[in-house]
Order: C-alpha cells, then structure tokens, then sequence
C-alpha cells in the first residue's frame, strides 16, 4: 500500500493511465513535497485527508475525470489553473468549467420488483390489525366481566339487607305479641293501650272505689 511509502517526497504517476479514485491513504505521505499524477483516468473527488500532508509544496492532478471540491486547507486552495484543468468538474473559481458535486443518487425500490417482501410486509400489518382487534375485544370482555360482577354483588347485598330487615320486623311482631298475651294472663291493662269499660259497672266502680 502506497501509505506504507512514508519516506517518499517526490511522487510522480502522470500518463500512467490509472482509474478509479485518489486513495485516502496518501495522506499517511507526511514527507511528500510533490504530487504529480495528471493525464490518467482518476476519477471522483479528492481525498479532504490530503490536508494533512503539510510539507506538500506541488500538485497537478490536470486530465484525469475528478470532480467536486479541493480539500479545504494546505497548498490545495492555492493551486493555479493549469494544475486542474482538464477535469469533469473540479470546483474551482480558477476554472471555467462546470463544477459537479459527488452527490449519491437517492434509492428509489420498486415495490413491483420484490412481490414476496411486499406481500410479507402487507401480510405482516394484517396480523398487526389483528391482533390489535383481538386486544380490543380482549379488554371489552373484560369490563363487561367487571360490570356484572358489580350489579351480582350488589344485588346479593340488598338480598342480604332486605332479608334482615324482614327478621327484624318479625322480632319486634313477636317481640309485642307476647308482651300482650302475657298482660292478658296477668288481668291488668297493659301500658299504652285503650281499656273500655262497660257503661253498667261505671256506677258501682265509682261508688265502690275497691270494685
């Protein structure tokens, strides 16, 4: 690997016919002073790690297929014309021509391309409804449940009071029923209730007191 070279100052790759991208790992070149590597086929943009190459003094990278910006620092902003030109479209005010941006396309699936996963994905938000409609029911039968528990209780509770109160009426029936029968035994009135005598004893009751 080209990063391994850390003792090269003078590199020079021009009318090599080399493709594909600058690598990054140049910028492990701390000794380099010059960079030559126009009239090859290099394409997209420059590595922004070229700025750590502090003692870079030249660089031509003219007629190859870069574009995009320069790395933001170093000898790199400095560069005149002539050591760019010939590129798509290296974003330069020193240049004339277009400046084009490495701009990644957005993915774009066309759902009519994977049936299955479609069908997957729709067969899995149709098991999400229903169990969502399962949960539903589940917490309806639940307060329905709950709601008759209320009204059975309730109704054994006033079951309950209306039965005690009926064997309360029933003790205090029962309760006066022998307190009469046992003031009939015993000849005297009882206390609170109308005594009638007869109009043909009210005589002698008044004339004779002990009658």
């Amino acid at each position: 690997e080209i990063g391994n070279c850390s003792s090269l100052y003078l590199l020079s790759l021009s009318h090599n016919n080399l493709s594909g991208a600058i690598p990054s790992s140049m910028s492990m070149l701390q000794r380099l002073e010059i960079l030559r590597l126009e009239c090859n086929e290099l394409s997209g943009e420059m590595p922004k790690e070229l700025v750590r190459l502090q003692n870079l003094l030249a660089v031509n990278v003219s007629y190859n297929r870069l574009i995009g910006r320069l790395p933001p620092g170093g000898i790199f902003p400095s560069l005149d014309a002539s050591a760019l030109q010939g590129n798509l479209g290296i974003c330069s005010p020193l240049l004339k021509g277009p400046c084009k941006l490495d701009v990644q396309k957005p993915l774009v699936l066309d759902p009519n391309a994977y049936p299955n996963q479609m069908h997957g994905k729709n067969r899995g938000n149709d098991i999400q409804r229903r169990l969502e409609h399962h949960k539903f029911l589940s917490i309806s039968a639940i307060v329905a449940m709950a709601a008759a528990a209320v009204i059975i209780v309730g109704v054994v509770v006033i079951t309950l009071l209306n039965a005690s109160a009926r064997r309360r009426l029933a003790f205090i029936d029962n309760a006066l029923e022998s307190i009469w029968s046992s003031s009939s035994r015993s000849g005297a009135p009882s206390i609170g209730r109308l005594v009638l005598f007869d109009s043909r004893s009210s005589g002698n009751l008044f004339a004779n007191p002990e009658a």
